[in-house]
């Protein structure tokens, strides 16, 4: 029995990624002399990974705990480290940054949303040490809670769709 999808599949894959992502900027892209500075500048917030979600039906772990620090020390770019239980049920060790250009940031009152990509180096895939390139979202809410969103693939030819959630707190909420 063959297994492979039909070759339109990837195409149709494609073709919803990039609607989603034109309805994402309709929706949050700021209005002219709307870009948001983060008000976030100079926090550390203690990242807690928490799950992640496959596109495909095949026995990855998706309990992905663990622990983590960010830094955000200018309006674009925060520092990462830490590790978690990843989808192979191995440890990951991480470092990294994420960059959200305050182009791609938005306030709404207490609610400072920003998108951009994280950077970084993982450890505990098949072996290796791997570099990470990945669209995120990340919602900071009164400056004390937070949720961040990870998109990604579970190989390199991205055959395999992920979304990772995290959740994050600053020590005023601790």
């Amino acid at each position: 029995m063959n297994n492979e999808e039909p070759p339109h599949k990837e195409t149709a894959d494609w073709m919803l990624a990039i609607i989603l992502i034109a309805v994402y900027a309709l929706i949050f892209w700021p209005k002219p002399g709307q870009a948001a500075e983060s008000p976030n500048i100079g926090t550390t917030w203690l990242v807690i990974p928490v799950t992640s979600w496959h596109e495909v039906n095949k026995k990855y772990n998706e309990n992905n705990w663990g622990l983590g620090i960010e830094y955000q020390f200018n309006s674009n770019w925060s520092i990462i480290g830490g590790g978690y239980e990843n989808s192979i049920d191995a440890t990951t060790l991480y470092v990294g940054g994420v960059y959200s250009p305050s182009f791609l940031q938005y306030n709404l009152q207490q609610i400072h949303i920003k998108s951009g990509v994280m950077l970084g180096v993982f450890s505990g895939y098949a072996d290796k040490n791997i570099l990470i390139s990945a669209p995120t979202l990340q919602i900071e809410i009164d400056k004390k809670i937070g949720m961040d969103f990870l998109l990604g693939c579970t190989n390199l030819r991205c055959k395999e769709g992920v979304v990772g959630l995290s959740f994050k707190f600053t020590k005023g909420i601790l």
